[in-house]
């Protein structure tokens, strides 16, 4: 097995990766009354709960160890986790999707909104990222 010597020997999408911590805390979570009460009402069986673990399991021999073959399957696994989820929301036929922003996504505010905005915003334009 190689040791991680140098950032960029790390797989592109390293970033991916959750703190070791967050898969446990799901592990427990999945396996707890509470979880499998939320599973049995939601989809009517129990979840399998194994990934989680082997997931977290992953996660501490790359903390410990740096391999990149680990590194590697965990983010195999977040990678298949994240095409689950990904495929349940493209399978909700409820909303239509965009290809395009809507034509007068920027037009100006009403008036009424105009107003209440704070004086210093009034002449300037701002960017928030969350």
């Amino acid at each position: 097995m190689s040791k991680v010597e140098n950032v960029e020997d790390l797989p592109e999408d390293i970033w991916m990766l959750q703190p070791c911590e967050v898969y446990l805390d799901e592990y427990r979570e999945c396996k707890s009354f509470g979880g499998r009460f939320h599973q049995r009402y939601t989809t009517g069986r129990r979840a399998d709960c194994s990934k989680w673990k082997e997931t977290y399991n992953y996660c501490m021999e790359f903390r410990k160890t740096g391999s990149i073959k680990v590194a590697k399957n965990l983010l195999a696994n977040e990678v298949e986790r994240r095409n689950e989820r990904l495929a349940a929301a493209r399978a909700n036929d409820i909303w239509q999707y965009r290809t395009s922003p809507p034509a007068d996504w920027n037009k100006p505010l009403p008036e009424h909104l105009d107003k209440m905005k704070l004086p210093e915003v009034k002449d300037k334009s701002i960017c928030v990222i969350l």
